[in-house]
């Protein structure tokens, strides 16, 4: 987390709706528990904050959905890519995979915590169509906005050990999705010398 969340809490009583906007944007989920703490203390608005919550993090998705459009093919990306098993056959897979999954993929990154900006990355690698991107990020944040400022209108006093949950959660699912990639990476690899001795 770059802000702490009582940094977080003391700013936004200060300076209500303007800060929302550009915090929201990267620490969406603590800002909406927070977000729902001040409604119920008086501070905020559901009307005003809900909109607000759910159009910083599409601009936060498409923010990580531009860098994998625009720097994902890259030669340096590449590059880098190729040491860990990325080829232009993954390229075509990922491609292939967007296509046929939209909204199973990207629902799924969405309410899936610590996953959201590498699966919307990734869309841009495979140059999903940005209107249909959106469209399901727009269908995930609905709900997710609003469960998270609810959980923070009735236990939002207690803002810093939910930080602390979505961190974990955080740390779990994004150590599982490298635990994933390294198996499939050393599988493809001991698969190519298997055939290379034979």
């Amino acid at each position: 987390m770059i802000i702490s969340p009582e940094n977080i809490l003391a700013v936004l009583e200060h300076y209500k709706y303007w800060l929302v906007f550009p915090i929201a944007v990267f620490e969406g989920p603590i800002i909406s528990v927070i977000s729902g703490f001040l409604i119920y203390l008086g501070t905020f608005n559901f009307y005003i904050i809900y909109p607000l919550l759910i159009l910083a993090d599409l601009v936060g998705d498409t923010l990580y959905y531009l860098i994998g459009r625009y720097g994902g093919r890259s030669s340096i990306f590449k590059k880098i890519g190729s040491n860990l098993g990325y080829s232009d056959e993954n390229e075509k897979y990922i491609e292939e995979h967007f296509i046929k999954h939209p909204a199973k993929t990207l629902l799924t990154a969405k309410f899936t915590h610590g996953l959201g900006g590498t699966v919307q990355a990734t869309a841009g690698i495979a140059r999903m169509n940005y209107f249909e991107f959106i469209k399901w990020n727009l269908v995930g944040q609905l709900p997710k906005s609003l469960i998270l400022i609810i959980i923070g209108y009735y236990v939002g006093d207690s803002y810093q050990r939910i930080n602390s949950y979505l961190e974990y959660i955080a740390f779990f699912t994004f150590s599982l999705f490298i635990g994933v990639i390294m198996y499939f990476v050393i599988s493809k690899r001991l698969r190519k010398s298997l055939t290379e001795n034979n």
